[in-house]
């Protein structure tokens, strides 16, 4: 169907797309040379206020070749269908004109692929609000960082991962689309607070270079850099590091660890190294316990105080204050760490020997249940 003064509706391809993502939630894209990003928000806006309940549009934000919004709540076909047509009305009656279509979900370059050797990868646990996530029956699946420490959490993420030229993709729950903007905190915020994940990718295909940021429940958040100079391990390290303490005051712990290409969340942070006493999932779910106990040693983490005073003997580490009780603690040597895929056995074992005390295992966990 097309709309009155010039927005064409290209149905089958929103149908395909509806159709390939089960009725679940959706992108649509405006591909126009009209209007501004705040016309498009407010006309989605006024359709969700006027249209029947069901479909309801979120994170308005710019794509290539004009804007993109997430559609939720749209397993009813008719009622798509009318939220579509109102939502055509608004953007029209601001004078925006173009085609509006399905987005079909983007694909991941080969330098991406899972099958390629892992890298080190930056692993955050953010600072919770333990009494909202507590409160919540539905803390599993939410982010619960408070408002403010979100903003600044999405801010230094977006500074971080930014490559000139590059490819942007962001990321609202599961669904990544395409996107060029100049700023990603307030679309990856709102996507965190609505849906408890969210991420951000920058892409140059000529250099294979991307940068990774996933965001997922529980305030975790996992930071991927392919940066390869001459074979060099040392620039990856350090750009992971910068990510590490780019919010020391918003962080309850963080290390370095090797990790698959492209990883979404810490659930499978001990894919690639085991933890020696928990496995991946035991950090979702306890986390009321991550400002005191780390899965494991690590050659570079960022921990709080309460995390040093458990440990063993971090005599042979080097420990810089970050202030606001946290602190950046790594190894004095970090070739062993990061030099070759896996650490050094031995090194590690030593490490975790230091780190006793204040590692995270079963039996903390069953001394120290979870307050809901």
């Amino acid at each position: 169907m097309a709309g009155q003064a010039g927005v064409q509706v290209r149905m089958p391809s929103i149908e395909k797309e509806w159709r390939k993502l089960g009725g679940d939630d959706m992108w649509l894209v405006l591909r126009t040379r009209t209007g501004s990003l705040d016309d498009f928000a407010a006309a989605a806006a006024e359709a969700n206020a006027l249209a029947e309940e069901g479909v309801w549009a979120e994170a308005p934000s710019h794509a290539p070749q004009g804007y993109a919004v997430l559609l939720t709540h749209c397993a009813d076909r008719d009622l798509l269908h009318q939220w579509i047509a109102e939502f055509t009305h608004r953007l029209e009656s601001r004078g925006l004109t173009g085609a509006l279509q399905g987005a079909p979900q983007v694909k991941h370059p080969p330098y991406l692929s899972s099958e390629l050797p892992p890298q080190p990868a930056a692993y955050l646990v953010y600072t919770v609000d333990l009494a909202a996530m507590t409160a919540d029956p539905y803390r599993t699946s939410h982010w619960h960082v408070p408002a403010a420490a979100t903003a600044r959490i999405t801010a230094a993420a977006d500074r971080w991962a930014r490559l000139p030229g590059a490819e942007m993709r962001l990321r609202h729950n599961i669904y990544v689309v395409a996107v060029d903007l100049d700023d990603a905190t307030e679309p990856l915020a709102r996507s965190l607070h609505a849906t408890g994940m969210a991420g951000l990718d920058f892409m140059d295909d000529a250099s294979q270079r991307a940068t990774h940021v996933s965001f997922t429940p529980g305030g975790m958040g996992l930071y991927q850099d392919t940066i390869d100079e001459a074979g060099s391990w040392q620039p990856m390290v350090e750009r992971l590091r910068a990510a590490l303490t780019a919010s020391p005051a918003d962080t309850d712990q963080g290390f370095i660890r090797p990790a698959g290409r492209y990883s979404i969340g810490i659930d499978t942070a001990d894919v690639v190294q085991p933890f020696p006493g928990v496995q991946g999932y035991h950090m979702r779910y306890n986390g009321h316990l991550l400002d005191r106990y780390v899965p494991d040693a690590n050659g570079i983490q960022v921990l709080r105080t309460a995390h040093l005073e458990r440990a063993h003997d971090l005599s042979g580490w080097e420990v810089t204050d970050l202030g606001e009780g946290r602190h950046l603690v790594q190894a004095r040597d970090l070739t062993p760490w990061y030099g070759q895929p896996l650490p050094d056995p031995d090194v590690l074992a030593r490490a975790r020997a230091d780190f006793a005390g204040a590692l995270l295992t079963e039996d903390v966990i069953a001394a120290n249940p979870t307050p809901w």
